[in-house]
């Protein structure tokens, strides 16, 4: 429906200021059938009125994302626990909307796109890795306050290939860290070891 600032406007002028589309634009959907008002052919020059119902039907691509599946590791009434391939964002994000963690995750695991999934861990887009996800709202209060408070740990676990000097670009920032004092109360741990396929691991 269309707002009380559209009356009395053409539907081009509309269509430009609010959505930033194209006189071509607009045209090529209207004569396609694509752009209706309601649920009627329409031109750009066409005036709204008060009760007007504008359709607009387009497609959106999204970026490709691996084939690599979603894990469901573990599922309880309030929590699901997933395995993130790399390459594909925890939640909906600027082109990613529909090609994300949760939104895959409540349309082919829990049947309905409109339940609540909501992730307590976030990993990057690039990053794969376990993320919990609430499935009620009291469960991602409950749950993300215990990261919050440190009672929950996470583990990053990184594989690496090649030869490192005796103290890695981790190491000097946690000796940098301790001579500053920045820990206060928070426990941090570090080792590494070295060659190829070593493996470097921070708590």
């Amino acid at each position: 429906n269309i707002k009380e600032r559209w009356r009395g406007r053409s539907l081009g002028a509309v269509l430009s200021e609010e959505f930033n589309l194209s006189a071509a634009y607009v045209a090529d959907a209207s004569a396609s059938g694509r752009l209706l008002v309601n649920r009627g052919p329409c031109s750009a020059d066409d005036l709204l009125h008060n009760g007007d119902l504008i359709t607009h039907t387009y497609v959106v691509e999204e970026p490709p994302i691996s084939p690599e599946p979603i894990l469901a590791l573990a599922e309880g009434a309030h929590l699901l626990v997933a395995h993130k391939p790399a390459g594909l964002p925890c939640h909906p994000q600027g082109k990613y909307q529909r090609a994300s963690l949760t939104e895959i995750l409540k349309s082919v695991r829990l049947r309905d796109v409109a339940a609540y999934l909501h992730p307590i861990n976030r990993l990057d887009r690039q990053t794969s890795g376990v993320v919990l996800l609430a499935k009620t709202r009291k469960a991602y209060m409950l749950l993300s306050k215990e990261l919050t408070d440190l009672s929950t740990r996470k583990l990053y676990l990184a594989r690496v290939r090649g030869t490192f000097p005796p103290l890695t670009a981790s190491a000097r920032l946690v000796s940098e860290a301790e001579a500053a004092g920045d820990f206060d109360t928070v426990e941090k741990e570090l080792y590494s070891t070295f060659g190829d396929g070593g493996l470097a691991r921070d708590v």
